[in-house]
């Protein structure tokens, strides 16, 4: 007849300590392959910017102008064109030297950043120790540099018919986030349609504790004006036209 006689503490308190110790020596080893790849795809990311600049900087050329500073479109104060390159998470700025050749490269994405100046004699190539992780490009005053963002979380905000004081800001974890809406002309504030979590208080749009990365969506209604017309000694089909802002109104007199 078999012996059901289960583990002893001892064994159990044995192959604990032995799964313990294959987690300590593993995990770091999968973390790394991991943070790898992530630069690994990064790069891949480096490249495609390179590329697309230096064949715009070709292309203006032959037009009869040349470009030699290129960013995304949040960074478009700073007097220089975009790409042709579409993904809403990154953001960059190109510099290119006489030839053609990019110079310097400022780059943010999936929270790897990279600002980097080759001294003109060096083809620009980025190596793994380039790359800061935890980072987000931020530019102020023309002059760019990855900032620290572990800890925090990015507030992403789009505005269709109106405008954001900032498009997206990185907030201490379980800080409010803030952000100032302003509408085009004809469209209002009521009313608007809010995706995304977020709630707006008068022009301010806000976020409460702030606990992971939020994209947030407002879509702002058209204004409508009441018009009334006083008719002396007349009469009219119509005194009174609810018509959108900026638009004509007719009566028929």
């Amino acid at each position: 007849m078999r012996n059901k006689k289960g583990f002893t503490l001892i064994e159990l308190i044995l192959v604990i300590a032995l799964i313990a110790v294959l987690m300590l020596v593993v995990y770091p080893k999968i973390a790394n392959s991991f943070s790898s790849a992530k630069k690994d795809a990064f790069k891949l990311e480096v490249d495609a910017i390179k590329k697309e600049a230096e064949k715009k900087y070709v292309e203006d050329s032959l037009n009869g102008h040349t470009t030699t500073k290129f960013c995304d479109e949040s960074f478009s104060d700073l007097g220089c064109e975009t790409l042709d390159i579409q993904h809403q998470d990154r953001k960059y700025r190109v510099e290119l030297d006489s030839k053609g050749k990019v110079s310097a490269m400022y780059l943010s994405y999936g929270r790897l950043c990279i600002a980097k100046v080759t001294d003109g004699n060096t083809d620009f190539d980025v190596k793994n120790s380039d790359i800061q992780t935890g980072a987000a490009l931020e530019c102020t005053d023309g002059y760019c540099l990855c900032k620290d963002v572990r800890g925090k979380s990015r507030i992403t905000v789009t505005v269709n018919n109106g405008t954001s004081d900032v498009g997206s800001a990185y907030v201490d974890n379980g800080n409010d986030a803030l952000f100032t809406i302003s509408p085009k002309i004809g469209y209002t504030l009521q009313g608007a349609n809010i995706v995304g979590g977020c709630t707006l208080e008068g022009n301010i749009l806000k976020y409460e504790k702030i606990r992971e990365d939020k994209n947030c969506i407002v879509t702002l209604e058209e204004k409508n004006c009441v018009v009334n017309l006083v008719c002396t000694h007349c009469s009219a089909e119509t005194t009174t036209q609810t018509i959108p802002a900026g638009a004509n109104a007719f009566f028929t007199i």
